[in-house]
């Protein structure tokens, strides 16, 4: 690593200092060092691969819970997304599936049902500009049912999987 590409990640803070006991000379932390060759490392690596793939159609970079088969289409934790449309599957059933791998029939939890949903989100977005995306409004409701749910630091799965129920019913789609 360069002199001045040290000096600058020490200035971001992504590099540890230390003084090195004579001068004005300084000991870097070599953990710092490692993590930032590693991820220098997955960007070449990585980058490339799927520049290259894109630019000749191909999908990759696949991972547990999807898969772009240029045969089948996205494929959702091993169920071809095309068949799940044709089976007529509904958004909150296909998300359990997704988060938990999980396709037997089942009774959707009560997350998902429109009672009691605590709070109307539409008298805020009104504040926001009128061009504003979703984002804002997404940020807005992150922070508003954040404050409201008392297990927000729980990282229990099915604490989790109530969190992102909740999330996306009580965040339809903005319209104005």
């Amino acid at each position: 690593m360069k002199l001045p590409t040290l000096y600058a990640y020490t200035s971001r803070g992504l590099i540890q200092s230390v003084p090195g006991g004579r001068g004005r000379t300084r000991r870097y932390r070599r953990r710092d060092l490692e993590r930032l060759r590693a991820r220098r490392d997955a960007r070449a690596g990585h980058g490339p691969v799927a520049a290259a793939a894109l630019r000749q159609g191909q999908p990759v970079l696949d991972s547990s819970i999807t898969l772009i088969s240029v045969e089948q289409g996205p494929i959702y934790r091993g169920r071809p997304a095309l068949d799940l449309a044709r089976e007529d599957r509904s958004f909150e059933w296909v998300a359990e599936g997704i988060w938990t791998g999980d396709w037997s029939e089942r009774p959707l939890p009560s997350e998902w049902r429109p009672e009691g949903l605590g709070f109307e989100l539409d008298g805020l977005v009104g504040l926001l500009p009128e061009r504003a995306g979703p984002l804002p409004v997404l940020s807005i409701a992150i922070a508003l049912l954040a404050v409201r749910d008392p297990g927000r630091f729980s990282w229990h799965p099915e604490a989790v999987l109530a969190r992102s129920r909740t999330l996306l019913r009580r965040c339809p789609a903005r319209r104005r």
